[in-house]
């Protein structure tokens, strides 16, 4: 909790003072360090918790996302090719996309796209997600993100849309990615124009009228 919050020190103090830590409490605090990027600190802990206590499937996805969001690509490698070698463990679609978003966002795409190419189960709609925002954040890479595209529609594999929910003084109101049945639609898009044609920005600042 106090990690989710921002207070990664106080989180820290609350793992100290844990006499016997199992196997959750370990995980826990490693995806509290992963998420604010403190990569090396997790690594630490993570060879100190071998010490005592035996890591599982859900340990690694939080150690390679440290390691994603730290940079770590070479110890990340490293950590994904030994939950078999060193732990009989069989990686899962969980770790396959671990490791295909920390290539990815190294900008080792080529590598990250061979990956998902030859995991032994069907990569799943968030793994593909992943590579495509890879894509777009290495800048000259929309080739690439074409590339993914076609290979998923050959896959059968869809994104799923996205949703927005407001609430105004009432009820939820639902939007969805480029919704055609909405029973408001020409009114929402009447609205949006209204609001584009004030805005005085930049040249190029406008509305996202897409649905």
């Amino acid at each position: 909790m106090y990690c989710k919050c921002g207070s990664v020190e106080k989180g820290f103090l609350v793992f100290q003072g844990v006499t016997k830590k199992d196997v959750t409490i370990w995980t826990t605090m490693f995806t509290g360090l992963a998420f604010h990027g403190y990569g090396n600190q997790v690594l630490d802990l993570f060879f100190l918790m071998q010490q005592d206590v035996m890591p599982n499937e859900v340990t690694f996805v939080g150690v390679l996302r440290a390691c994603t969001h730290s940079g770590l690509v070479g110890k990340g490698l490293n950590i994904f090719y030994s939950m078999k070698k060193k732990f009989g463990m069989e990686p899962q679609v969980e770790h396959y996309g671990c490791l295909a978003d920390l290539l990815g966002r190294s900008g080792r795409l080529a590598e990250a796209k061979d990956v998902i190419e030859k995991m032994p189960m069907k990569p799943s709609c968030s793994i593909w997600g992943a590579m495509l925002s890879a894509c777009r954040s290495r800048g000259n890479m929309w080739n690439h993100s074409d590339m993914i595209r076609e290979v998923m529609e050959s896959r059968g594999v869809k994104k799923t849309a996205g949703c927005s929910s407001v609430v105004i003084v009432g009820p939820a109101h639902n939007f969805i990615a480029a919704d055609s049945q909405h029973p408001r639609l020409l009114d929402i898009f009447s609205i949006l124009q209204s609001l584009n044609s004030e805005i005085k920005l930049d040249d190029d600042c406008s509305l996202d009228m897409s649905m």
